[in-house]
């Protein structure tokens, strides 16, 4: 999965709504070492979550929030 192919590996909704989180500007980055970056989501609670990425290439994404069907619309987000 890359920065430009995400949209086609997780559900519509999903990106909707990780994408209006992003436009009202509840995803800050909290920081950045190396290629990882770690973001505070706000949503009904503060969530971490941190992204590795290699160029394009998203080696990793995960979030603290309860979700569990895949990746979250604060992933999304961030």
């Amino acid at each position: 999965m890359n920065l430009y192919d995400f949209k086609d590996q997780i559900s519509s909704r999903i990106i909707d709504r990780g994408y209006d989180y992003w436009l009202e500007g509840r995803v800050m980055i909290e920081s950045e070492h190396e290629s990882t970056y770690r973001f505070i989501a706000e949503g009904s609670e503060r969530y971490g979550v941190s992204v590795t990425l290699t160029g394009i290439d998203i080696d990793d994404s995960s979030c603290d929030c309860p979700y569990t069907k895949g990746h979250c619309k604060h992933e999304v987000a961030a």
